[in-house]
């Protein structure tokens, strides 16, 4: 199916109601979890002193927090992409809704101290770890593809490129190994060759920031706009790995703010256009 404004609207709804309804399904789980007191957070200390939330030492509740409101950002910029750019052109946008569906997936996350899947070895472990690395594989690629791969003269290959992208991210998710029998405190399972990935993710993030900054350069876009990319991709990075209230405020303004300004930008860009 070409990828036409009214499809990519189509699909932005889509993906937006399906962000309501994991908030939701979440929402309702973290409740029946309490209620039947399944709530399980990990096997460490945790910090009971109330002025220990502000400071930078590790908290669960936050790296909890921030998986919702991953859930949240999702909905809500999806909203927006669609009220935006409802009659717009914008290869943009279309890789974009690949990295909201990355931090999404983030999500699942949730499943492990719901369920008490911190020791666990089942087939819901393998998914939700398997999900996860599927997103974090997807997302620095969207993000790299909205900085170079976003030109009008790559419109007639969009459909290509975002297939391109699905296919690496499913193929590094189904083969790379995951070690299901350590989980992170804040939710996650350690990958084959772990390091390596996490420095390829790193600087493929890198590249996308600096050829949004030459692209901006060499054709005289408005710099704000990179400015706005910038600060989601840093937001990105600091929100995967939260793991205090300091975190969490840094990466979630980060992102959110970013993604708005960006967005906003983008907008006026093409409006002049």
């Amino acid at each position: 199916m070409p990828m036409t404004i009214k499809t990519r609207n189509y699909c932005t709804l889509i993906l937006f109601f399906c962000a309501v309804a994991a908030l939701l399904t979440n929402v309702i789980l973290l409740a029946y979890a309490i209620s039947t007191g399944q709530f399980t957070p990990p096997d460490l200390p945790q910090q009971r002193m109330l002025w220990h939330l502000y400071s930078n030492r590790y908290t669960f509740i936050s790296a909890f927090i921030s998986l919702f409101l991953l859930q949240l950002y999702g909905a809500a910029i999806s909203l927006y992409f669609v009220i935006a750019f409802e009659k717009t052109q914008s290869t943009e946008i279309v890789f974009l809704l690949l990295f909201v569906i990355g931090c999404l997936l983030e999500g699942v996350r949730v499943l492990i101290p719901l369920f008490n899947l911190w020791h666990s070895y089942s087939s819901l472990t393998q998914i939700c770890g398997r999900a996860v690395l599927f997103g974090r594989t997807l997302n620095p690629l969207a993000l790299l593809a909205v900085a170079i791969a976003s030109g009008p003269d790559q419109r007639q290959n969009i459909e290509r490129n975002i297939m391109l992208l699905l296919g690496t991210a499913t193929v590094a998710a189904a083969l790379l190994p995951i070690d299901i029998t350590h989980v992170s405190p804040q939710g996650f399972f350690p990958w084959g060759n772990g390091t390596s990935l996490s420095i390829a993710r790193m600087l493929i993030i890198l590249a996308a920031i600096i050829s949004q900054f030459v692209s901006a350069f060499w054709a005289d876009k408005l710099f704000r706009l990179t400015v706005g990319f910038a600060a989601l991709a840093i937001g990105y990075v600091v929100t995967c790995g939260i793991f205090s209230i300091t975190t969490l405020v840094i990466g979630i303004a980060l992102l959110g703010g970013g993604s708005v300004y960006y967005v906003q930008q983008l907008h006026r860009h093409y409006l002049w256009q």
